[in-house]
């Protein structure tokens, strides 16, 4: 699929995406999901397939156990688990001022 998806409640990705996300909550990107050349933007993200693209979170970015990622990060905080894959950049700004 490809688009623009926009969700005012939390979104749980499967199958392949490309294209832009705006989410006002949660955003879950399954296991076996695959987004590609992605802008998402959410409160907060949940990474557990591949991602590819720029992510701005205002909470929390966290890349799970066997994920992929290639991306930009924007978020106040980030955890990724030691057998995920990153390749990126990961900007850490305080939000809350």
């Amino acid at each position: 699929m490809e688009g623009v998806l926009k969700a005012e409640m939390s979104l749980l990705l499967k199958g392949s995406f490309s294209g832009a996300i705006h989410a006002a909550s949660h955003v879950t990107i399954d296991r076996e999901a695959v987004v590609q050349s992605c802008t998402l933007s959410a409160q907060d993200v949940t990474v557990s397939g591949r991602f590819s693209g720029r992510i701005v979170a205002v909470s929390s970015v966290e890349i799970l156990d066997r994920a992929s990622v290639s991306a930009e990060i924007e978020s106040p905080k980030a955890a990724i688990a030691e057998t995920a894959h990153f390749e990126g950049r990961i900007a850490m700004p305080d939000f809350g001022d």
